[in-house]
């Protein structure tokens, strides 16, 4: 479990560096001396958290894993 807890969060840390690089690249340039608000970062973190987590709870990693990683695998042919 404590495996799942920390690549949740590193999904979320990597799904906020991610986020926060596209919004930056697409914000209008009128709008840059605006200041971005703190719950999109908040928001970017938690999306990819709580999707690790569900993907990893409900057992779809491990389906995908044995499913699509075992038949590349070359032992397997």
């Amino acid at each position: 479990m404590f495996n799942i807890i920390i690549d949740s969060i590193v999904a979320g840390i990597i799904t906020l560096i991610i986020g926060t690089i596209i919004f930056n690249l697409t914000i209008n340039k009128q709008n840059k001396n605006q200041e971005k608000p703190t719950s999109i970062n908040i928001s970017f973190f938690m999306t990819g958290l709580v999707m690790n987590l569900l993907l990893s709870l409900s057992g779809f990693n491990k389906w995908y894993c044995d499913k699509e990683c075992m038949q590349n695998c070359p032992i397997n042919k």
